[in-house]
């Protein structure tokens, strides 16, 4: 406004100057002082500029220094080019995008694993204690010599009386308890022992058992592993050549092993599953190979009382002694 005051000023001072030069007619505007008087108002004189007015003034527009009026080449300011969408700026939004995810997947708590070990433990059995009184002691004194612990609960020696001594032992209390030993030379009857053990097989442990439980808003994993005593699988057996009494029927062999004598003689054994006069029955048999025989025990007992007669069958086999030295002489 003051530039503007100023230029019509000099207009006035000029056209004032003008007219008095002029021998016209007093206070008379002519065409020419009009034209004049314009041409300074729209074109006034200029005046000094600050230097942040002047470079703004030498700056032309579009320029990148020309300040927040500046456009980009496509038309947009920079605010707005930033916005725009690129295949650049589309494909590192998209990686941003599943990199976030992959951390939301990573920060997601897993179950927690618990593993613990359960041991499985024979159920506990109340096994008959062995006492000296409960055996008698036979010594052999012809060959082939040996000495055994005779169990009194096998029952009365059934060959007492009879024109018959030697390497045979033979007692029965019934159908369901008896025993036998005998001392003889070597037989196929071996041969179905070894067959016993070779069909030994050991079976594969309890399978882990896993268990998804929740607790307290927690989620767990539970793997539970079973330690297990051996078991063990046997494979059948032809029993033919063991020459065993017609009576006991439906044999099924459910052990077989090794072990050793009070002498520290090498003996197998065998046990079977059976019936005799329709009762369920458990036969033990051994076999012990010394100086070219082999001496073999029968052992047949109810499989309700195997508590009492396993212990009574298992320690007359440990007992066996083979020569003329006996342990049983004194009794």
């Amino acid at each position: 406004m003051k530039k503007t005051i100023a230029a019509l000023a000099i207009c006035l001072f000029a056209a004032g100057a003008a007219h008095a030069a002029m021998p016209q007619t007093p206070n008379t505007i002519t065409p020419d002082l009009l034209a004049e008087a314009t041409a300074k108002l729209n074109n006034p004189p200029a005046e000094k500029l600050s230097g942040t007015e002047q470079q703004n003034a030498q700056t032309p527009k579009g320029s990148p220094e020309s300040g927040s009026n500046t456009t980009a080449p496509n038309g947009t300011a920079p605010e707005q080019e930033a916005a725009v969408k690129t295949p650049a700026n589309v494909k590192t939004a998209e990686q941003g995008t599943e990199k976030g995810k992959n951390t939301v997947q990573q920060q997601v708590k897993q179950p927690r694993v618990v593993r613990r070990t359960v041991k499985i433990e024979p159920a506990k059995e109340n096994w008959y204690l062995t006492k000296p009184a409960d055996f008698t002691y036979y010594v052999n004194k012809t060959a082939p010599s040996y000495s055994l612990a005779i169990p009194t609960a096998f029952g009365a020696d059934l060959l007492a009386g009879l024109p018959a001594e030697g390497p045979m032992i033979t007692r029965g209390a019934d159908d369901t308890t008896a025993m036998m030993f005998n001392a003889s030379i070597p037989d196929s009857k071996a041969a179905v022992f070894k067959d016993a053990l070779a069909g030994k097989q050991l079976m594969a442990p309890p399978a882990p058992v896993t268990r998804h439980l929740k607790e307290k808003g927690e989620e767990i994993i539970e793997i539970t592993e079973f330690e297990a005593p051996p078991q063990y699988s046997y494979r059948q057996v032809n029993t033919e050549a063991l020459n065993l009494p017609p009576q006991l029927q439906n044999l099924v062999l459910t052990e077989a092993g090794e072990y050793k004598t009070f002498q520290g003689l090498n003996t197998r054994y065998m046990q079977f599953k059976c019936t005799s006069g329709n009762v369920s029955c458990l036969l033990r048999l051994t076999l012990t190979q010394h100086s070219g025989y082999q001496y073999t025990g029968f052992y047949l007992f109810p499989e309700n009382k195997r508590l009492t007669f396993i212990p009574l069958a298992d320690y007359s086999a440990r007992s066996l002694q083979c020569g003329q030295s006996s342990l049983f002489d004194k009794y």
